[in-house]
């Protein structure tokens, strides 16, 4: 009898040992996935943070201020921040071809204030010929502190620069007017050097 209650204890303490085993196991394995999912997270978040992909978006919109015939395409493009897309800007050169604009609007951040400057100037050349550009600037550019050799590159390359200005253009028998102003953080960057009043600007 004492034989098999020892037996039976020495069971129960091999049943409780197992059980701990297997607690510890599942409590190691537990945390492994936590930390496999958290690792996982913070790449996608890193990634959607940092993503430099193009991505194309297609609108329209209707507007009785042009004739029932005519048809305006406007290729809009921003943050680029000096990315390079494939060799000598082709990709996204031929991105934009392939959208066959009327006008191309670059509105801001197409430098970049911590990236070198080569890549817009590359982009620049290889969409000059596509169709007319006009340009504002965005807060990256006014960042870099180099805002005014900027605008004199977009210039050089053929880019109507729009500081708090309009142009006409003529586009399918229609004549278009555009508009645009400085990126806000321009009146910390020229601050003293003209007093600047938005409500003008844009009115």
């Amino acid at each position: 009898m004492y034989r098999m209650m020892a037996a039976t204890n020495k069971e129960k303490e091999l049943i409780i040992t197992n059980k701990r085993k297997i607690l510890i196991v599942f409590n190691q394995r537990r945390k492994l996935i936590v930390m496999i999912f958290l690792v996982v997270l913070i790449i996608a978040l890193l990634v959607a943070a940092f993503y430099n992909g193009l991505v194309v978006r297609k609108y329209i919109v209707r507007t009785d201020k042009l004739e029932r015939d005519q048809r305006v395409r406007i290729a809009l493009i921003a943050d680029l921040h000096s990315h390079v897309y494939g060799k000598n800007q082709n990709h996204i050169a031929d991105l934009i071809r392939r959208q066959e604009p009327d006008i191309i609007a670059l509105a801001g951040d197409i430098v970049d204030d911590a990236v070198p400057v080569q890549g817009a100037e590359l982009f620049l050349k290889a969409i000059c010929d596509i169709a007319p550009v006009y340009y504002v600037t965005g807060n990256h550019e006014v960042w870099s502190g180099k805002v005014d050799e900027i605008k004199e590159l977009f210039k050089r390359y053929g880019v109507v620069v729009l500081e708090n200005s309009i142009d006409t253009v003529m586009i399918n028998g229609g004549e278009l007017i555009i508009g645009g102003v400085d990126d806000p953080d321009i009146v910390r960057y020229e601050r003293g050097r003209y007093a600047f009043n938005w409500y003008e600007a844009m009115y």
